[in-house]
């Protein structure tokens, strides 16, 4: 078996691999982990992910978003955003995700490479309750400002 190798040529190490079965490889640089949150009161912002740790940013890789039974006919509008301030900040820096549930429904938006940039939090809210959110994720090292061009 012959593995071929691409490295990014800006001497970063990053590389990329042909498999056995002829498939590119550029998976995620680390495995996500998860972070549940239960958004019980309407209006008030939940610290979702934490701000990553220096020389690192957040890459989310996925929402799992269930609005249970007690949810109003209405649907549940939820958003997920960054912000610089805090964990607890309503600032939406950046809106990351805002989608409507509807009453007794899970939302699932998996998978995706959202890169969110070195000192944010990750926090959301919603406009019901009973609004349960997981955030798939994991911390990268920072892109050196070539690597975004």
């Amino acid at each position: 078996m012959i593995v071929t190798k691409i490295t990014d040529g800006l001497g970063t190490g990053r590389t990329a691999i042909v498999n056995e079965h002829g498939t590119l490889v550029t998976g995620p640089a680390a495995p996500s982990v998860s972070a549940s949150t239960l958004m019980d009161v309407a209006g008030q912002t939940y610290n979702l992910v934490d701000q990553a740790p220096a020389g690192f940013q957040t890459v989310l890789t996925g929402f799992i978003v269930n609005a249970n039974k007690n949810v109003g006919v209405n649907d549940a509008i939820v958003t997920v955003f960054a912000n610089t301030v805090g964990p607890l900040d309503t600032a939406e820096t950046t809106v990351l995700l805002q989608l409507s549930v509807a009453k007794s429904t899970t939302t699932v938006v998996t998978p995706i490479e959202m890169h969110v940039g070195p000192d944010l939090w990750v926090n959301g809210n919603t406009d019901d309750d009973d609004v349960y959110i997981t955030l798939l994720y994991y911390y990268s090292e920072e892109l050196a400002p070539q690597d975004n061009q």
